[in-house]
């Protein structure tokens, strides 16, 4: 059985998200690729954060965990806006 010292370490690392390494990675590569579709579609999009967001794993979260992955989402989309200013700078 796990100490309380090594679940809080596992938790410390989820809420990091380093327990995912893989999927997180092919995850990011699937929101830069949305928003740089968003970047070079001529729409005007008014809710970046919306469309970047999955509603079936959404619709399962607990409104905390919904408020962490919205927010999740908001400084990845931050993140990419960054970079893709850069290399087209």
């Amino acid at each position: 059985m796990d100490s309380l010292h090594d679940l809080a370490r596992q938790a410390k690392r989820r809420l990091k998200g380093c327990d995912e390494g893989k999927k997180k990675s092919e995850d990011n590569a699937i929101i830069i690729d949305a928003v740089k579709d968003m970047i070079c579609s001529e729409e005007i999009i008014t809710n970046p954060i919306g469309r970047l967001t999955d509603s079936s794993v959404y619709e399962t979260l607990s409104e905390t965990d919904r408020q962490r992955y919205i927010l999740c989402l908001a400084e990845q989309y931050n993140k990419c806006i960054d970079k893709l200013s850069k290399k087209g700078a």
